[in-house]
């Protein structure tokens, strides 16, 4: 379970090897197939294969069965030459390599003179044969090519099954990074890699950085499939960073927007109501991203660098006219040598920096609650060594990467925070401290031998993560109840302190067998993770307000408090049909681990992690907030969380952790084909999958089961027009009379007997690689995900349902997320979800270009919070009035964009002038709206719009390359 921010109601070189082998196993490299035959399909032992790469060169025979294999290529673009006695020499210009991927090609050899040449170009199927896996493949081009918000996770809004949290206008969310889901897994199971290196943020299971695009060689992306080397079910994106090469090349950039190329997009009754004071919503003031990035060798064909330093300025203006502005500043630097024939080691550093101002602004955040957010660190230096003999290929490598990051509130430290009638915060907002050290030691070997390709791999991480949250004041939020404007009536949170010091150590061993039979491979699998947690000593001060309640404490540290072994076996079978081989049927089954986050033990670190004290108090002088003497002592603690208030001193945690704690498992299957088209570099892809997740951990109530519950109250309440209007009653769930709660709110983590989720979904996809003057990539995906109870009675304690658990069987599944930016937004699936984007070169230079996006609205949550029943372990609680979170959506999602653009050429070195329009339709389709029905009335009352996408954008850029 990801741990959040307590809210109330959170040789490489050219490698030859003469035997048959697939895909490489280092992510960041691919490598050539090639096959060489006369024109009546006769292979042809002993051709002289001549490999010319970004870097370096190769030769090679081909061996009996007229095959050559180069492996650990970098990612780019290669000529393949092929030379025999008695036949024209046959040449391929361009042929493209891809991260992670087999690049197949045959050499059709022509009887004839060897000085005679057939010069071809990119004639390398776009399908690999060999593929056990759903892999997208974003190639240099698309990423400069397409107009498009210039950051990964738009990349990720283009990939089937793939669902982004939002719509990113211009760049006008590049300031954040998205929330994304895939095919039914939750946010937590994703990870990220750069140049090979595992760097997913364990803290937060997200990056750990932002990104400069033009850094960028390819970006790849693996939602499924048989491939032993991903851990998770989640979407694995791999980001390749561009190299040095034989050729001196680079390029300068600069793209700049501001609100005079904006329209508006408010309606007369949206600016009405979410217009703020300047009648016209969510905008951009001002986007400016400029940078550059150069190459090339240091000593020819043996040593080379890059390097590249870019910034990314931008600068919002909300609903309510606050300001938001995020800085971003990347750099990077990547130096390779090929030290003899089979070693090649090198050396990355990469930085990524982010100053922000007015994070998290918004209609329920005015300017002085949003965070001021900044840190870096020293940022990532890893080095690497791989050697490769006749049949056998390792590669090491050692990361460190220190970075870390806050959140200061605008407001300063010195005002206690209260929340209106409105759910509107005022005065400040709490101030957040995290640092986060990774260590990463990673190796792989490839062993060849016949039909057989034998991998192994290793992977030992260390990830720390200190983390200080502090309310400011005096640790108070002031939450004033309906009756506020009558009597002054508050519910009154005190926090401690949260200082949390812990760990998480994760080692992975893997195994797999490829074997390949003409035209069926078979792919056979093991890996084994092993991820443990750990916490270290740490401390907090004394609440100001109550110290006697809320006192100074030291917690002791606990080693191991989670342990997680898995075992994951993984197959997948292909076969080619046709004359050609160019379609291919799939099919692979396989298990998957879930990532246990760095910081999973502060749930046993105690009262220094967590814990808050609720007092109904009345606002005798008007002030908003709360004084001592306003605190109704007489009337006791209302709800005290995270400790046993009968004795505050105590270290000891309320929570527990069952001794039989184990990772939750994901099944998965999935079928597919994959056709070559008979234009020029095009295929078809589609593919059906089927997941099953199990084991899921949650955290009940200690020693409380559902027949401890029971009705307490029905409340009844209208629901919103766009929520389907109406009234609806919905009964409410508490503790019957005699059930003893536990000390605190006491939590257990356990799996979740009973219970148990499942997805499937189809996607159907069209690629058509850069030739013949345009590309396209186009995918319709469908999504289905759901929740059972096959034991109502051990998966469900209080049977009330909540807008992130409806508790009903076979209903859709919701999560609420409130990272990133994007406050208590609340994530259904869409079933359908549409993607284009397409190049074409035109005459004299002229290019178009277009991206388009077509996906179902979100759910509507609708709901209600209320104060708790006293014999509730808790102060409020959300009660769900939506009779289902699918029956009444969000608008679907309607966002096309277009470039045009000149190039100018002359002799090596281009210039590009592009003008992308974003938003064409300037469509204001709303995005969020106020989902709690006893909100008061409002601009952020019940129902009303809270968000709308950010209307039509023209944006200017300039390139120039060589």
């Amino acid at each position: 379970m990801k741990r959040r921010i307590h809210f109330p109601n959170p040789g490489a070189g050219l490698a030859l090897v003469l035997l048959a082998s697939p895909v490489a196993a280092q992510v960041d490299l691919g490598r050539i197939d090639i096959t060489v035959e006369d024109t009546t399909g006769a292979v042809l032992p002993g051709a002289a294969v001549t490999i010319t790469g970004p870097q370096d060169r190769a030769d090679v025979f081909t061996d009996v069965q007229g095959e050559a294999h180069l492996l650990r290529l970098p990612v780019g673009t290669y000529v393949a030459s092929v030379t025999l006695q008695g036949f024209r020499t046959f040449v391929d210009t361009a042929v493209q390599v891809r991260a992670a991927s087999a690049t197949p090609l045959v050499a059709t050899l022509e009887v004839g003179g060897v000085e005679e040449t057939v010069m071809v170009s990119g004639t390398a199927p776009i399908i690999d044969p060999r593929r056990q896996s759903t892999d997208t493949h974003v190639t240099v081009e698309e990423l400069q090519e397409i107009p498009s918000a210039r950051d990964p996770w738009v990349v990720l809004q283009t990939i089937p099954g793939v669902v982004v949290d939002r719509v990113n206008v211009g760049g006008a969310e590049s300031g954040q990074q998205s929330i994304y889901m895939a095919k039914g897994a939750s946010d937590d199971e994703n990870t990220w890699t750069l140049d090979g290196v595992v760097i997913t943020d364990m803290a937060s299971l997200s990056s750990p950085t932002y990104w400069d695009f033009d850094q960028f060689q390819e970006v790849r992306i693996n939602t499924g499939g048989a491939d032993v080397r991903n851990q998770t079910p989640g979407a694995a994106v791999d980001v390749v960073l561009k190299s040095g090469t034989n050729q001196y090349h680079g390029s300068l950039r600069g793209y700049f927007a501001n609100e005079g190329l904006q329209r508006g997009n408010l309606s007369e009754e949206l600016a009405g109501s979410i217009g703020g004071e300047t009648g016209k919503g969510n905008r951009m003031e001002q986007y400016a991203d400029y940078g550059f990035e150069v190459g090339g060798p240091l000593v020819r064909d043996r040593l080379w660098a890059w390097g590249s330093l870019g910034e990314t300025d931008i600068r919002l203006r909300t609903l309510i006219d606050t300001a938001d502005r995020t800085t971003l500043t990347n750099r990077a630097l990547k130096v390779q040598g090929q030290v003899t024939d089979g070693l090649r080691l090198g050396f990355n550093h990469f930085n990524g920096a982010k100053i922000k101002l007015g994070r998290n602004a918004g209609p329920t955040r005015p300017d002085e609650t949003t965070w001021n957010q900044g840190g870096s660190g020293a940022g990532l230096f890893t080095g690497t060594a791989t050697w490769a003999g006749r049949d056998l290929v390792v590669s090491a490598k050692a990361t460190q990467y220190n970075w870390g990051f806050f959140l200061t509130p605008r407001g300063g430290l010195d005002k206690d925070v209260y929340r209106d009638v409105n759910r509107v915060y005022h005065n400040s907002y709490l101030d957040f401290r995290s640092w986060r050290p990774q260590s990463v030691i990673d190796a792989d070997a490839n062993w060849f031998r016949g039909d057989h390709e034998l991998r192994l791999g290793f992977n030992w991480r260390r990830n720390g993560v200190q983390t200080d949250l502090v309310w400011p004041g005096t640790g108070t939020l002031s939450l004033h109840l309906n009756s506020y404007p009558d009597n002054g009536l508050m519910r009154t949170i005190i926090f401690g302190d949260s200082s949390v010091n812990a760990g998480g150590r994760y080692l992975s061993l893997y195994a797999s067998d490829r074997i390949t039979k003409d035209r069926l491979t078979i792919d056979v699998g093991v890996r084994f993770d092993r991820s443990a947690a750990s916490l270290l000593e740490s401390s907090r001060r004394a609440n100001p307000l109550v110290p006697d309640v809320l006192p100074a404490l030291t917690a002791s540290p606990l080693r191991n408090t989670h342990v997680f072994d898995m075992l994951a076996p993984r197959i997948g079978v292909s076969y080619a049909l046709g004359e050609e081989s160019d379609t291919l049927v799939r099919a692979s089954y396989g298990q998957f681990a879930s990532q246990l986050e760095a910081g999973a033990s502060s749930i046993l670190a105690g009262p220094v992690d967590y814990s808050t004290v609720y007092y109904t108090a009345i606002d005798f002088n008007g002030d908003g907030v709360t004084q001592r003497d306003e605190l109704l002592l007489d009337n006791g603690i209302v709800f005290a969380e995270g400790f046993d208030p009968a004795n505050p001193t105590s270290t000891e945690s309320v929570n527990r952790v069952a001794s039989d704690l184990s990772s939750p498992r994901t099944h998965e299957l999935i079928f597919g084909v994959d056709r070559e088209l008979p234009i020029s570099n095009s295929a078809l892809t589609a593919s059906v999958t089927y997941r099953r997740f199990t084991n899921l951990t949650w955290e009940p109530l200690l020693g409380l089961a559902s027949s401890d519950y029971g009705v307490v109250d029905t409340i009844t309440a209208a629901l919103p027009s766009a929520g389907g209007g109406g009234s609806v009653s919905q009964d409410v769930y508490a503790p019957l009379p005699g059930v003893a709660l536990p000390p605190g709110g006491g939590r257990e983590e356990r799996n979740r007997e009973g219970y148990h989720q499942g997805y499937w979904g189809w996607e159907t996809g069209f690629t058509k690689r850069l030739s013949n003057r345009w590309m396209a990539r186009i995918a319709y995906s469908y999504n289905d995900h759901r929740e059972y109870f096959t034991d109502r009675a051990a998966a469900i304690i209080d049977p009330t349902p909540s807008p992130i658990s409806p508790q009903r069987d076979g209903g859709l599944v919701i999560s609420r997320e409130s990272g990133s930016g994007k406050t208590d937004f609340y994530f259904v699936s869409p079933k359908f979800q549409f993607v284009a984007n397409g190049l074409y070169e035109a005459p004299f230079g002229i290019n178009v270009a277009a991206n388009l996006l077509i996906r179902q609205g979100f759910g509507q949550p609708y709901f209600q919070e209320i104060q708790a029943h006293p014999r509730d372990a808790a102060a409020f609680k959300d009660v769900l009035l939506a009779p289902d979170v699918g029956d009444h959506r969000l608008p679907a999602i309607r966002s096309f964009d277009l470039r045009v653009g000149k190039e100018f050429r002359v002799d090596d070195v281009t210039m590009n002038v592009d003008l992308d329009w974003f938003n064409i339709l300037n469509a204001s389709t709303v995005l969020k709206r106020q989902y709690d029905v006893g909100t008061a009335e409002g601009p952020t009352g019940p129902g009303r719009t809270l968000e709308i996408m950010n209307p039509s954008l023209l944006r200017v850029g300039f390139r120039l390359g060589f």
